[in-house]
Parts: C-alpha cells; sequence; structure tokens
C-alpha cells in the first residue's frame, strides 16, 4: 500500500523547487506568496523543511500555524528564544509532540 504521497515542492525560489517536484511528478511551489498558497492547499497534510537555520523558524512557525504537521531535519532553533517560540506554536495546534534524534 502507498503510505505517503508527495503533492507539492516548495523552495525558496522555483526554479529550484521545479528540479526536484519534476522527479517526484509534484507541483513545483517557489518563494513566500507560493509558500502562503501550499499551506493553504487541504490536500498536503504535513510538510519537511530543510532550510539553513537562520531562516527555517520562519518557516516552520509558518507551517504550524496553517495546521500542518511539521518534520524539521535540523535543530529547531538557533536560541532557546526561538525554540520556546516554535514549541508554543506547536502546542497551541498540537497536544502532542515527536522528537527524533
Amino acid at each position: 500500500p502507498k503510505l505517503f504521497e508527495c503533492k507539492a515542492v516548495w523552495s525558496r525560489t522555483k526554479e529550484s523547487a521545479a528540479k526536484l517536484a519534476t522527479q517526484l511528478g509534484a507541483e513545483p511551489y517557489g518563494g513566500d506568496a507560493d509558500l502562503v498558497v501550499l499551506l493553504a492547499r487541504d490536500d498536503v497534510d504535513a510538510v519537511i523543511i530543510s532550510l539553513p537555520l537562520d531562516v527555517q523558524p520562519k518557516y516552520v512557525i509558518q507551517a504550524l500555524e496553517a495546521g500542518k504537521k511539521v518534520l524539521s531535519e535540523k535543530p529547531i532553533a538557533a536560541t532557546v528564544d526561538e525554540g520556546a517560540k516554535l514549541l508554543s506554536t506547536y502546542k497551541e495546534k498540537y497536544s502532542d509532540i515527536q522528537w527524533s534524534i
């Protein structure tokens, strides 16, 4: 059975997204405006965020606020304050949290 389907690939540029989206048979999205559209999709349940740590928290919070489950591949934040904000945003949407080490 098929466990998941990649519906879309987002990157900070549409060109980067298009390369991987083509390989996966998914729709490419690029830039902040496209991310808002992508996160509004009802057929997207979860997102994987793999970005440099200086920009990652912004996008994790945006995805959580849109009601998406988030897998972040790096440390959740560069500072304790950023980490606390991420956890607070998560707890507003979900009652549990899972860690992967």
